[in-house]
């Protein structure tokens, strides 16, 4: 009769292992997305300032607007 509890015991610490670590894996898959993100957004300038169509208008842009979420959009 007892064994029934082993499952519920084995849960209770799965669970507690799971919520010390999550934090920890969280942020480091959080960060690499952030940096990943920042390497797209610079990669993206560059070709964008490379573009002879649209090079100077967008260095006129960068100099408008300081902060930008997507590139030549907001």
């Amino acid at each position: 009769m007892f064994w029934s509890y082993a499952p519920l015991v084995g849960l209770g610490i799965v669970a507690a292992a799971f919520a010390i670590k999550m934090p920890i894996e969280v942020s480091i898959v959080s960060s690499y997305i952030e940096m990943t993100y920042s390497r797209l957004i610079i990669l993206q300038e560059e070709l964008i300032m490379k573009d002879p169509g649209v090079g100077a208008e967008y260095r006129a842009y960068m100099e408008r607007v300081p902060a930008r979420l997507i590139p030549f959009v907001w």
